[in-house]
């Protein structure tokens, strides 16, 4: 199902029912900029995937299941709204993306919410990443979803939040006996 509804966002993009620049402007806002320089990284990277001038070799990229919870921390989301909040983003709600993400009670709505967010913000620019080397590389691709929430305790910082953006890392280096869940 998720590749589904990223193949239909991306679709979306393409057709401009979403226009890029609303992507463009929402992950800005986010606050994420590559720093391009002459030697490690000459160009924005989509141009390089685009173009075919990536480093051949195999591609192991992935997202989280909650992504999206640690995006929307702090913010009152409610069925009545919800997507006044996401055109505050991105500019109009996606119609191709409504049957996705339909909340009918505020905990829908939140819940809704941080799945579009995790798919706009992360899932969406990962699964593109891996189409491009797929289709202008000569290497393998993989794809991973972790699902694994932590264990943390009331008034931690991720506490509430399950497998949301970086959790893993303690799981990937092996140091969930350093980590202050």
């Amino acid at each position: 199902m998720i590749s589904t509804a990223l193949n239909l966002l991306i679709d979306s993009v393409t057709t401009d029912a979403l226009p890029r620049s609303a992507i463009v402007e929402a992950q800005r806002r986010f606050a994420f900029h590559f720093i391009l320089d002459k030697d490690m990284l000459p160009e924005e990277p989509w141009v390089a995937y685009r173009e075919g001038r990536q480093a051949q070799v195999d591609l192991l990229a992935g997202w989280n299941t909650d992504e999206g919870q640690w995006f929307i921390a702090g913010q009152n989301i409610s069925a009545a709204n919800f997507e006044q909040g996401i055109a505050d983003e991105i500019g109009q709600f996606p119609a191709p993306l409504r049957p996705w993400y339909q909340p009918t009670s505020d905990a829908q709505a939140r819940a809704a919410r941080a799945a579009f967010e995790g798919d706009l913000r992360m899932a969406y620019d990962t699964w593109t990443w891996l189409r491009l080397h797929e289709q202008t590389g000569c290497a393998r691709v993989f794809a991973y979803r972790f699902e694994q929430a932590p264990s943390v305790t009331e008034g931690a910082p991720f506490f509430g939040m399950g497998a949301t953006h970086g959790v893993e890392m303690p799981y990937v280096f092996d140091a969930l006996s350093s980590q202050r869940w």
